[in-house]
């Protein structure tokens, strides 16, 4: 008997064709020590911290595990369709691998969410509302290099967000 037979024929006996998923590329699983099961867009800035079961479900949609597998219980399956409806994850065919930094991620520290840079002092301007005080500038302004490496501790860190301020 040929495989597509053998498929047809479990197909005509109640087990169910396999289907995957995977997350959509904005959405990423973290975890932090204070929330480890964590799932953030990264670009709307939604957070949302999951149960157990949830991120067991979320962490399913990797593109290559069977969502019909025996392995996911019904709940978890109920989890999975609430979030490809919702558009959190979509349907792939198999192996479709997920993008890249989308794998999980644990960091040994509290979130942290967003930074404040204030990445220099100086500014010709003395605004009655800026927090710096400009235009004192006395403590000058990063360097490429620094401002490459605390960009890599930021992404180190789990840091999504960064907003600058400082100059004009």
């Amino acid at each position: 008997m040929s495989d597509g037979a053998q498929r047809d024929g479990a197909q005509r006996d109640g087990a169910t064709a396999p289907r995957y998923a995977r997350l959509r590329g904005d959405w990423l699983p973290r975890g932090w020590s204070d929330a480890p099961t964590t799932l953030v867009n990264w670009r709307h800035g939604r957070v949302r911290q999951l149960g157990r079961d949830s991120f067991y479900a979320v962490r399913a949609c990797d593109g290559r595990t069977n969502l019909n597998s025996p392995a996911l219980l019904p709940g978890h399956r109920r989890l999975l369709d609430r979030y490809l409806a919702e558009g959190i994850a979509e349907p792939c065919p198999a192996g479709t691998p997920l993008d890249p930094g989308q794998e999980y991620r644990r960091f040994d520290h509290p979130m942290i969410w967003g930074v404040h840079w204030a990445v220099t002092g100086r500014c010709n301007l003395n605004c009655r509302y800026c927090f710096m005080q400009a235009p004192s500038g006395r403590y000058g302004h990063p360097s490429s290099a620094e401002v490459s490496q605390l960009l890599d501790q930021f992404e180190r860190a789990g840091v999504f967000q960064v907003s600058l301020t400082g100059g004009e």
